[in-house]
């Protein structure tokens, strides 16, 4: 992934810029300073009002209200109140905890001689650390992001964080009082989490009228259905039945970029070793090997879908990456028709700037000019 690697670890979190950084690490103390705040608060309050067990979840209800009116009647006089809560409940500089975590749990092992606590802490630090480095300044979850298959541990180490700065926030409680707080505490950010990442009228939005870009459109195959977009339900069968019928020796259809379910519904095989060949997948010399490969299984039918490759942040097939094979296909083939664009098939309401309607290209291998002899 040389060049494309490098544009794409940047844009999913992993930076090194001084501002960027500093402002993680303020974002961080901020963070551990509120439920330390927040802790001390709560811990006030049950030896004044002299809560009793039961009565600690009025702890949790009340801290969640609170927040809300806090922030329903302070966003219009400061917009950045609804990201305070957000920094709090899940700081931008999680990483940076997690890396103070690390340092802190290594430091204790090393002076008090490998304790198996400190030492179960080491290495779930070390861990959470080096998953978390490829998403460090990104960790927040989006539906776009990376970030949910990498900030598990770095959160899980922030609970952690959070539960022992609450406590410390608490020390004026016993130590049974302590530990109820410690899990109304984290109860609270539970909910408030749900809240920063399900806004409730998005939620309940969500839940009363579901979004119609979702895959929801049946497409009926001999292994079972499968749910996606209303077009692809229409074109993909279209298309499988046109390699069964063009196909002779299993092996001379080739789909590019990238469509490996097409070779599994058809029962075809990719004439090369490859089955897709997206941004990064191969370097110039595989891209010529992809093409003998081709070449030698006698490929008759290209098929080149439009896969959208925003991700990486390039032009797309044969303008931005694979040049060679693109190339290759122009000078041995000949465009003969082509699947979709069936946008009339889709909602109306549907984004197209976050969509692009399917499309495949069919090219078929031009006939060979032969010599006639004297």
């Amino acid at each position: 992934m040389r060049t494309i690697g490098r544009y794409r670890m940047e844009i999913e979190g992993m930076r090194f810029g001084l501002n960027e950084w500093t402002g993680a690490a303020f974002g961080a103390a901020m963070s551990i300073m509120l439920w330390f705040v927040i802790g001390y608060a709560n811990a006030l309050a049950i030896r004044k009002l002299g809560l009793h067990r039961l009565r600690y979840f009025l702890l949790v209800a009340s801290d969640i209200i609170v927040a809300l009116i806090v922030i329903k009647l302070g966003s219009p006089v400061w917009a950045g109140l609804p990201g305070l809560l957000g920094e709090m409940v899940f700081p931008k500089g999680i990483f940076v905890i997690g890396a103070a975590f690390t340092i802190s749990a290594i430091w204790k092992v090393w002076r008090l001689h490998g304790q198996p606590d400190h030492l179960a802490e080491g290495v779930l630090g070390i861990y959470a650390v080096l998953v978390g480095m490829r998403v460090m300044m990104e960790m927040f979850p989006t539906s776009g992001g990376l970030a949910v298959f990498f900030n598990g541990p770095v959160f899980i180490v922030f609970v952690i964080v959070v539960a022992r700065v609450v406590a410390s926030g608490g020390q004026s409680l016993d130590e049974q009082r302590r530990h109820l707080l410690v899990g109304c505490m984290l109860c609270t950010e539970a909910l408030l989490l749900i809240i920063v990442l399900f806004p409730p009228r998005e939620l309940l939005s969500a839940l009363l009228f579901p979004p119609r870009e979702v895959l929801n459109a049946q497409m009926k195959t001999e292994f079972g259905t499968i749910y996606t977009q209303a077009d692809r339900a229409v074109l993909f069968p279209q298309i499988i039945s046109f390699m069964k019928t063009h196909a002779h020796t299993g092996k001379d259809i080739l789909v590019v970029p990238e469509a490996p379910s097409l070779y599994f519904f058809s029962g075809l095989q990719s004439p090369s070793r490859w089955y897709g060949v997206q941004p990064g997948v191969l370097d110039p010399k595989q891209e010529l090997t992809f093409i003998k490969e081709a070449d030698s299984a006698h490929v008759q039918y290209v098929l080149i879908c439009n896969r959208p490759v925003d991700e990486f942040g390039i032009a797309p097939f044969g303008i931005g990456y694979d040049q060679s094979i693109y190339k290759w296909i122009l000078a041995n083939y000949i465009k003969i028709s082509q699947f979709g664009p069936r946008a009339d098939l889709l909602p109306s309401d549907t984004n197209f700037e976050g969509y692009e309607p399917f499309v495949m290209e069919v090219y078929k291998k031009k006939a060979e000019n032969k010599e006639v002899g004297s």
